[in-house]
């Protein structure tokens, strides 16, 4: 439960500081790898000067699902 609760207080602060810096951190997916008609942030960060909310899915064992979204308040 524990970690659990640590592992959510990381995602909510990740989330803010996505918004602070205005952009999308980049991932480790391979695009050449991904067979879906979507566009992976890879190599270098995704500059998003006009973002102003956050969602965050959390999928759980035993039905422990929740969304979270954030909003700037600037």
């Amino acid at each position: 439960m524990l970690q659990s609760t640590c592992d959510s207080a990381n995602v909510a602060l990740s989330c803010a500081l996505e918004m602070l810096r205005a952009g999308m951190a980049d991932t480790a997916v391979d695009p050449d790898g991904v067979e879906l008609d979507i566009n992976p942030v890879t190599g270098k960060p995704l500059s998003l000067p006009e973002l102003r909310h956050v969602q965050n899915n959390a999928f759980g064992f035993g039905g422990n699902n929740a969304i979270s979204i954030f909003r700037s308040v600037s």
